[in-house]
């Protein structure tokens, strides 16, 4: 999900994927005298840490993504002009995700531009449609291979068989750039997205919205990879600059999202009366945690920070409702980042370590720069469609 979902956003990552609360572990309380610790909170854990000031390095990191991205250079330019004619297949996790599907249309058309074959594979989700659209590129000779935001460590072995073939395989939109390493090492290419700085932003939002008394839900999703790299830098900022703020997680697995976290969520809003954020880690749960604020009558002193910057967390923040907060990613750019990274797979060059894909915090402030009503890919400039034009020279 982001990513989708990023779901598995992500990027990282969502959409209409769904989850539920595994809170099995009893909640932990660290006393007022106890420093702070970054450890992950089991499923359910509360963490009350001593309280503290609001540090003025929590304004400046939201005010350096306040602005229109600028557009940085992932590498050396090269000829894609080179690959007119032969073929790319996609796989996304899923084909029910609106934000995976946003991409998958995005890099159809810079392939089609270049002459280049796209196909995508629809799936639903499943391990064995993975399984079965590689062994479809490798029957086809296809000459690169898109993972969009599924598990490439589920289908290792597929990818090894495709590499043997001779075929590029790249991972994109499922890890922060700090996981590649993580990943199966016959990839050839991975695109990481920036969910550290993700999960860092909706942190340092809350701290600064509440001037440093936060009452915070975090709504996680511990089987996306991701998500593990969000949370971390969630608890990081929280014990770095506001160690006395009450924290909650509350682990929601994909598959439970639709069931489970209204309930979830109004059960620990009920338990707290003094909550005053909820961060669902990504944006498509924020349509499951928004009825849950307004069944348990907390609309107006409960609010939301959110990541993907889809269109309806969009207008719910312009319309001055629950989200006071979203950090938006323009899919466009997304999509080019992973074209960028197949493109020079497939050509047999190195990898992009990082290609600099855009974050922007919108607030009540800038959301107009998204349009009326909010869109995709509105309000981070277009630097990037030149700049990736640049790198890839003509498409005539």
């Amino acid at each position: 999900m982001r990513k989708m979902p990023k779901l598995v956003m992500s990027s990282g990552v969502a959409g209409l994927v769904l989850a539920t609360a595994a809170c099995s572990s009893s909640p932990k309380t660290v006393g007022a005298s106890a420093t702070a610790t970054t450890a992950p909170a089991a499923s359910g854990a509360t963490t009350t840490m001593p309280s503290g000031g609001v540090p003025a390095a929590v304004a400046s990191q939201l005010a350096a993504y306040e602005g229109v991205p600028t557009f940085q250079s992932p590498g050396p330019a090269i000829d894609v002009a080179s690959l007119r004619g032969k073929t790319i297949y996609s796989i996304p996790q899923t084909t029910a995700i609106p934000f995976l599907a946003v991409t998958e249309q995005a890099e159809k058309t810079m392939a089609s531009s270049y002459g280049i074959n796209f196909v995508e594979y629809s799936t639903q989700g499943q391990t064995n449609q993975w399984i079965q659209g590689i062994d479809q590129a490798v029957a086809s000779h296809a000459s690169g291979i898109m993972l969009n935001a599924l598990d490439p460590r589920l289908v290792a072995p597929q990818i090894a068989s495709a590499r043997a073939a001779g075929i590029a395989v790249e991972s994109s939109q499922f890890a922060d750039v700090s996981q590649n390493s993580q990943l199966p090492s016959t990839l050839s290419a991975v695109r990481g997205d920036n969910f550290t700085e993700a999960g860092t932003l909706e942190a340092a939002w809350a701290i600064e919205a509440t001037a440093g008394h936060a009452d915070v839900v975090v709504v996680e999703n511990q089987e996306q990879l991701s998500t593990v790299a969000m949370v971390d830098a969630i608890k990081s900022e929280f014990a770095s600059y506001c160690p006395g703020c009450k924290v909650t997680y509350l682990n929601v697995p994909a598959t439970d999202w639709a069931t489970r976290i209204q309930p979830d969520v109004q059960a620990a809003l009920a338990a707290d009366p003094s909550i005053n954020y909820v961060i669902p880690i990504y944006d498509p749960m924020s349509q499951f945690v928004i009825p849950a604020i307004t069944a348990a009558g907390r609309t107006g002193s409960v609010h939301i920070a959110t990541f993907n910057g889809t269109p309806f967390a969009l207008k719910d923040l312009a319309d001055g409702n629950v989200i006071t907060m979203d950090i938006g990613e323009n899919l466009d750019w997304l999509a080019s980042a992973n074209m960028d990274q197949m493109f020079r797979a497939m050509l047999g060059q190195a990898p992009s370590p990082d290609e600099h894909t855009a974050l922007r915090v919108f607030t009540k402030s800038n959301i107009a720069d998204t349009g009326n009503p909010p869109a995709y890919n509105q309000g981070l400039g277009s630097a990037y469609s030149t700049g990736y034009a640049s790198i890839w020279g003509s498409s005539s």
